[in-house]
């Protein structure tokens, strides 16, 4: 469904429009949000997300997430809805330019809308940036001319754009680490698990959140877990479900298999709090496990072809696959990206972070100190000041060619220093 034809929020203050797309960034711009409003409610904000935004103060002309376009198929299925919303934000950014714009992630979307703030002449600026640093760095020339500034969640981010030419990028920090601190544990939940593990260990079954990645992985996440219970009978297994649209897919896969586990309708942080070891798929859950300090084996298994491609191109630069062993510039959660995953080996894994010794003692001394370094909270504290900042400098570099230009500047720099 096309929005009817977009309207300014209401309001004198400067205007920022957001754009994000898929859950995470949803989530992270509500959090984003409520930073900007606390430390300048004059601020009016505009443009795409999803519930959570709604619910922090964004006036949305289109819920990005009723689209739910994820992989190349579903962007084909969906272009006649994308064409139109290109074309009816490029007619209101001629029409009514707000004064600075935000991506949030989703870099397929928000890096072609970058090309339409560019035609239009609007400052851009990217939070929660593109991971090109893992994935085609030849779009780094794009980022370049289509952006001003970058507000990184990683110092290694900060330090390989600027390497590469982007000289305006600050590290904010993951905003993950705010959400997880402040979140409540339902203890009715805790409980639950507790009655159901009966003082065994529990094993974490993190198959991901979309439904792809469950036909891929989930299948073969529980023939490794059989094997794995078959040697260590002691352990019991508990599936969270990241989304209720999933629930019947991961209830069918567990009746085919005939596996006996726990399938919590959401609650994956009480899961969490209660596993010794998880069995993850590759993800934004490894920086959740990491903040849990739970040892874990990440696996992400891809198509035939997907993996001959990966093997053969430059697309992917990394050595790892997983944002832990990333920050850490080494293996702390054992990893395999493949279109062929052996159950043995992702048996073998568990067992040896599962068991009392030196596999397990060394990845928790690795978390230990992942902890110290990489985990600081304000993460959207900081990135709504440098926002804020950024705004700041355009407004105060606003031509002003006549008495009506000078008092909106005014207007606004007063607005901007409440």
């Amino acid at each position: 469904m096309i929005p009817p034809e977009f309207q300014q929020p209401l309001g004198d203050g400067p205007r920022i429009f957001i754009s994000a797309g898929d859950h995470s960034g949803d989530l992270h711009g509500a959090l984003l949000i409520q930073a900007i409003k606390k430390q300048n409610p004059s601020v009016r904000i505009e443009g795409f997300g999803g519930e959570a935004m709604i619910a922090a103060g964004l006036h949305c002309h289109y819920n990005m997430l009723d689209l739910g376009v994820m992989f190349f198929l579903e962007v084909l299925l969906r272009l006649p809805t994308l064409g139109k919303i290109y074309d009816q934000v490029y007619r209101y950014f001629e029409k009514s330019p707000p004064d600075l714009l935000i991506f949030i992630d989703y870099p397929g979307f928000n890096l072609f809308l970058s090309k339409k703030a560019r035609q239009c002449k609007i400052p851009t600026h990217y939070y929660i940036v593109p991971q090109l640093w893992a994935w085609a760095p030849w779009r780094i020339h794009r980022v370049r001319a289509r952006i001003d500034r970058m507000s990184v969640l990683f110092a290694f981010e900060e330090k390989w754009y600027k390497n590469r030419g982007m000289t305006q990028v600050q590290t904010a920090g993951h905003p993950l680490y705010d959400h997880l601190a402040e979140k409540k544990l339902n203890p009715e939940i805790l409980k639950a698990i507790e009655n159901y593990a009966q003082g065994q260990w529990v094993v974490l079954l993190a198959p991901g959140s979309r439904t792809r990645e469950i036909q891929r992985n989930f299948s073969l996440m529980l023939r490794a877990g059989k094997r794995l219970q078959k040697k260590n009978p002691q352990v019991v297994f508990v599936v969270p479900c990241a989304k209720k649209k999933l629930y019947p897919l991961l209830k069918k896969k567990l009746q085919e298999e005939q596996f006996q586990a726990l399938l919590l309708p959401g609650y994956s942080h009480e899961a969490m709090s209660t596993a010794r070891i998880c069995l993850a798929t590759s993800g934004t859950v490894t920086i959740e496990l990491l903040y849990y300090k739970i040892p874990t084996v990440v696996l992400y298994r891809i198509g035939w072809l997907a993996n001959k491609l990966l093997r053969f191109t430059r697309f992917l630069q990394c050595r790892w696959i997983t944002l832990v062993n990333i920050l850490a510039q080494e293996e702390v959660f054992p990893e395999r990206l493949d279109s062929d995953i052996p159950t043995a080996w992702i048996e073998e894994k568990m067992a040896s972070l599962l068991r009392e010794g030196g596999h397990r003692e060394k990845c928790l001394e690795k978390i230990s100190h992942l902890h110290q370094t990489q985990i600081q909270r304000g993460a959207s504290t900081r990135a709504a000041s440098q926002i804020l900042e950024h705004l700041s400098e355009i407004i105060a570099h606003q031509p002003s060619n006549d008495s009506l230009a000078f008092e909106k500047s005014d207007a606004i720099q007063a607005s901007l220093s409440i």
